[in-house]
């Protein structure tokens, strides 16, 4: 194993102490995790707007399509409010508006219920996460 730095927003270093302790895991081994999940071909961060998967039943019917996973953006954002940072600061943090941000949370919420929602004959043992509530 190799040591290497990445350097984190004040959001996402407090994300990553968070999940650390709930998790019972070091940082440096959910951010092995991370690399994993991007390198695997899983994720797409940067880009704006997630390709859509085409997932098939176990008789090659296609399922329902959902969004991949967060970009970059969505990713700040819901640290920085996981951090419960203000819209204020959420956006001076990322260069948006306070307005962009509400959108951007929006777009957050909705692939986490995406994710979060059973689908009829999904087996799979995808990690399901809790829509925002702050």
């Amino acid at each position: 194993m190799r040591k290497t730095s990445v350097y984190l927003t004040d959001g996402e270093l407090a994300a990553l102490r968070r999940a650390a302790r709930s998790t019972h895991r070091s940082q440096s081994d959910l951010i092995r995790e991370g690399v994993h999940f991007v390198t695997s071909g899983r994720a797409f961060p940067g880009r704006d707007s997630p390709p859509e998967v085409e997932r098939v039943d176990d008789n090659g019917e296609p399922k329902q399509k959902r969004p991949e996973w967060l970009n970059r953006q969505e990713e700040g954002a819901l640290a920085l409010f996981n951090a419960r940072k203000t819209a204020g600061e959420i956006g001076k943090e990322l260069g948006i508006s306070s307005t962009d941000v509400f959108e951007v949370l929006g777009r957050v919420g909705a692939k986490l219920r995406a994710f979060s929602t059973p689908r009829t004959g999904d087996t799979s043992n995808a990690r399901r996460e809790a829509p925002l509530n702050h």
